[in-house]
């Protein structure tokens, strides 16, 4: 038996930026539903997740893609509600989003990029947690992973990716 077998997951972000590496959202998604996890793939870019979950399905796995602007609280509960709606349940859930940019030194730092890169990176923990939490309380399991990053506890450069990650630790 697998061992995620009759479990749903949510992976945000899901899908997969151009280029030939392996990233993060599309992996998970692809081991979770080899572990058996029906799977919803939610993504900005549909298209993207839409071809995740045509991986997993031609694996012969389960596999439901959800386009979502994770950054939008209503996108979040969408993506939580509509899991529940058509699994019943929901197991794992996973913060897999982030940007790096445009990002710079505190000083030449524009508001409105970190604005966007807090939006991405921290507020859609945030949300979704907001939203899944209740759930696996009702049900009493249940598992969250939030994507981080070294930047958070490392020198790195970019001063609104580093403290929005360090807010994901924070959260978590």
């Amino acid at each position: 038996m697998a061992r995620l077998e009759s479990r749903v997951a949510i992976v945000l972000g899901g899908g997969q930026f151009p280029g030939e590496d392996l990233g993060n959202g599309r992996a998970m998604s692809l081991l979770f539903a080899r572990e058996g996890a029906a799977v919803v793939v939610a993504d900005k870019n549909a298209a993207s997740a839409e071809e995740t979950c045509s991986m997993i399905r031609e694996a012969g796995g389960q596999a439901l893609a959800v386009e979502a602007d994770v950054s939008r609280e209503a996108d979040c509960k969408e993506v939580i509600e509509r899991c529940i709606d058509i699994h019943g349940h929901l197991d794992v859930l996973v913060n897999n989003v982030g940007i790096m940019g445009p990002d710079d030194c505190v000083e030449a730092l524009s508001e409105d990029a970190w604005d966007r890169i807090f939006d991405v990176n921290l507020k859609s923990v945030f949300f979704a947690c907001k939203y899944a939490i209740p759930f696996m309380a009702e049900t009493k399991r249940g598992s969250i992973i939030n994507i981080s990053s070294l930047a958070a506890i490392a020198p790195a450069a970019g001063a609104a990716s580093k403290v929005s990650k360090a807010g994901v630790n924070a959260l978590t």
